[in-house]
């Protein structure tokens, strides 16, 4: 490593930073373009003086071109809070709403009471009657009757922490972790239920060899420790710099993706590779707790071990007395015991035996002290941090390099040219006054271009701002200044910067910023082309109206990417929170931002029948509307009766339902409905099933309030009769059906410039 900076001796590879190679290039061009007209290549020739300088001034171009970006983005005052408008944070961008099982785990530990959680499919199972064609809540299997399985259901157990052990403290911690769940849930998913894990204890009885000066207290205490911590690990929360600090088992540094993967949680990070290895157990190795053991300082040699499966029984006596029953289960395989499907392995605290040798005399450890070290072991783990220092990696500020400023390449001029300041000799006519102007304003073209360059590299931040109210101009210009005799070269009316010709009209300036947006969405495989052209085309909208859509879509994207497969929280309760609110689906709110609907929130549809304010969409989850009670109704279904494998005998896994209002603003028009339901099936993640339907007013009319009632209902605030409402909302939705514009059939051979009648597209008016 060099002590000290140094600069290289090699010849500078890039041409643009060398003044010698691009001198070569520019004589290169001169005898190839005017070989027979200029033949003097000397550095007498004036030509060949400004082609020199030219060459060393570019040179400074380039250099400031290759500052770092952060320097060019910086701005003289109010720095940070600029950049933070021109960049998110990994913070932000990073993390994702949860999406598989260790995502929802780590959200659960996160949560204050709980120790581990965990995540399995609910098993949820109807019969389809594929003779009456319909779904059955019971029934024994045949030929006739078949059993659906209802995916997208899921039961969470959670290992409390060690502090929550009545049954109030522990059903708080299950009411949270359900109103938790229910705030992040996936699409077509849904927690069924919240519940503790059931425990598996276990005795361990061994002998073991110590060290002569080794404490049999703290070496027992550790082992009951060390095991129990082997059987049910405590995973720790770590701070981003404990994160950035930590390594994989390869020795590889953790990267931003992997400490940002998952949700955001409140306590810091995990570490996904902990969590992942914290899972229920299957089976408890005796090789895995002897290694455990022989790594804990002052164990010499394991003489003998065993671990058995304990069952615990509590009996009550006539007077009232509890009393354990316990008894060890006699393992199949002593050296890999199965643990129950389903249950938490642990060493329980009053069972067991442990018997050290010290150059072959036994002795055993006071219980009474092992247990208290024990329990101090348990207290000093690693509490969850309260103060987690910095939880965001900070945008990079760089110092402002004043990177417009210009000074005027006449100033390197050899003083008989009169350009520099030294200026002319006192005693030059007029024609040789002149005739220096004369220069001064030739080479204000090339000095013109230099300037604009370092003007527009000055402005960087406005070319790539998600503002969508930035200044209509993507060209840049500047006067210079820096040379003698400047005001006699520009025209009167230029008085300032502002006076200059404008570089571009406005709609070349509205197309450049739709270029350098299209640019920041490409970035995040974004697309907004078509989108664009159909507008354009279709509805003659212009390009500040694209400018808009797309800066709305980008100052959104953190939400718009974190949240693209969340479902909406049907547990709210308030009113403001179900009807006229924002707080609907990712997938809706994404779909918005794509499509140009200013309004996504959920609201009334049927008010505005032929306004802009009235596009917008309803989804509807077919998972939550499965019955609940006996009385409830099911969906119908489309079987038959020769099919064996039929997948639409299940209409609630993964199905959605899109209502849309046809008589909406742009959705009258069929081209750009296509490109609605294009949009929707490319976003509706890929194991979804969505069905689209587009009603007119009276659907709409009819399906409005019973889907505000339904909302309540699974709020649980509906008052109402439940029954008749599911009836009703169930039955409405499935009679929705597609409305087209009428057209009428004409025969090809007559002429008629009429729009023809198109299957899928239209459908059949009244002749005329």
């Amino acid at each position: 490593m060099l002590l000290k900076q140094t600069i290289t001796s090699l010849e500078e590879t890039d041409p643009a930073l060398d003044q010698a190679q691009l001198f070569a290039m520019g004589l290169d061009d001169i005898r190839r373009f005017s070989w027979r007209q200029w033949t003097d290549h000397n550095t007498h020739d004036p030509g060949i003086t400004i082609l020199e300088l030219l060459c060393y001034t570019l040179t400074d171009l380039s250099y400031r071109a290759q500052y770092p970006l952060e320097d060019l983005l910086a701005t003289p005052t109010d720095n940070a809070e600029n950049m933070a408008k021109q960049f998110f944070t990994a913070g932000e961008v990073l993390p994702s709403q949860p999406l598989t099982a260790i995502d929802y785990r780590k959200l659960l530990i996160d949560l204050p009471g709980v120790r581990n959680a965990w995540v399995s499919p609910a098993p949820l199972q109807y019969f389809a009657d594929i003779v009456a064609k319909k779904l059955r809540l019971e029934g024994p299997t045949s030929k006739t009757v078949r059993p659906v399985d209802v995916r997208g259901l899921y039961r969470v157990r959670i290992e409390y922490a060690d502090d929550k052990k009545t049954n109030d403290e522990q059903e708080k911690v299950n009411a949270a972790a359900l109103e938790l769940l229910q705030a992040n849930r996936n699409l077509c998913e849904d927690f069924v239920a919240v519940e503790g894990v059931q425990t598996q204890p276990y005795s361990l009885c061994a002998e073991l060899e110590l060290r002569p000066d080794a404490n049999p207290i703290e070496i027992a205490a550790q082992m009951r420790f060390q095991v129990d911590q082997y059987l049910s690990p405590q995973i720790l929360n770590y701070t981003l710099d404990e994160m950035q600090r930590k390594r994989h088992a390869d020795g590889l540094a953790y990267t931003l993706d992997e400490i940002f993967e998952g949700p955001q949680l409140t306590n810091g990070f995990l570490d996904t590779e902990e969590v992942a290895k914290a899972e229920l157990r299957i089976d408890v190795r005796l090789s895995d707790i002897i290694n455990v053991i022989m790594d804990i300082d002052g164990v010499l040699a394991v003489r003998d071990i065993i671990v058995n499966q304990l069952r615990i029984e509590v009996e009550t006596k006539a007077d009232g007395t509890r009393v354990e029953k316990v008894t060890a289960i006699e393992p199949q395989n002593k050296w890999r015991l199965v643990v129950p499907a389903g249950k938490q392995p642990r060493l329980a605290d009053q069972h067991g035996r442990f018997v050290f040798y010290k150059r072959n005399l036994p002795t055993q450890p006071d219980q009474e002290k092992v247990r208290t070290r024990y329990e101090e072991l348990k207290k000093n783990q690693r509490p969850r941090l309260k103060e987690m220092g910095r939880k965001d990696v900070p945008i990079p500020l760089g110092r402002e390099r004043n990177v417009a400023s210009y000074f005027s390449f006449q100033h390197h001029f050899p003083d008989v040219y009169g350009l520099s300041e030294v200026g002319l000799p006192a005693n030059a006519g007029d024609l040789r006054r002149a005739q220096s102007l004369q220069l001064k304003g030739y080479l204000l073209f090339f000095d013109q271009v230099l300037a604009n360059y370092l003007k527009q590299l000055s402005q960087v931040s406005k070319l790539f701002s998600r503002d969508p109210k930035t200044a209509i101009r993507s060209y840049f210009a500047q006067k210079v200044r820096s040379f003698p005799d400047y005001e006699k070269i520009y025209s009167a009316e230029v008085a300032d910067d502002s006076k200059l010709p404008p570089l571009e009209s406005e709609t070349e300036a509205n197309v450049r910023r739709n270029s350098f947006l299209d640019h920041l969405l490409a970035r995040i495989a974004e697309d907004f082309h078509h989108y664009v052209s159909i507008q354009h085309t279709t509805f003659g909208a212009t390009e500040q109206s694209a400018i808009d859509t797309k800066c709305a879509f980008l100052n959104d994207f953190p939400k718009l990417g974190r949240e693209r497969g969340l479902a909406y929280d049907y547990s709210l309760k308030k009113p403001e929170e179900q009807w006229d609110s924002v707080k609907v689906s990712g997938l809706e709110r994404r779909l918005a931002r794509l499509l140009g609907i200013s309004d996504f929130s959920r609201r009334n549809l049927s008010a505005h029948p032929t306004e802009n304010a009235g596009e917008g969409m309803y989804l509807i989850e077919n998972v939550l509307l499965r019955p609940e009670t006996a009385v409830d109704p099911v969906l119908p279904v489309c079987v038959d009766p020769a099919c064996t494998d039929c997948a639409d005998d299940d209409p609630y896994s993964y199905r959605l339902h899109f209502v849309l209002p046809s008589y909406a603003g742009r959705f009258q028009n069929m081209d750009f409905r296509r490109y609605v339901e294009e949009t929707i099936r490319l976003e509706t993640p890929a194991h979804i099933l969505p069905k689209i339907c587009w009603v007119d007013s009276d659907q709409m009319a009819n399906f409005e309030p019973l889907y505000h009632d339904w909302i309540s209902l699974r709020a649980g605030i509906f008052e109402g009769n439940r029954e008749k409402l599911l009836e009703a909302f169930c039955e409405a939705l499935f009679a929705l059906k597609n409305v087209y514009p009428k057209q009428h059939l004409s025969d090809c051979s007559s002429g008629n410039k009429e729009p023809p009648f198109v299957l899928g597209r239209t459908q059949l008016g009244k002749p005329k």
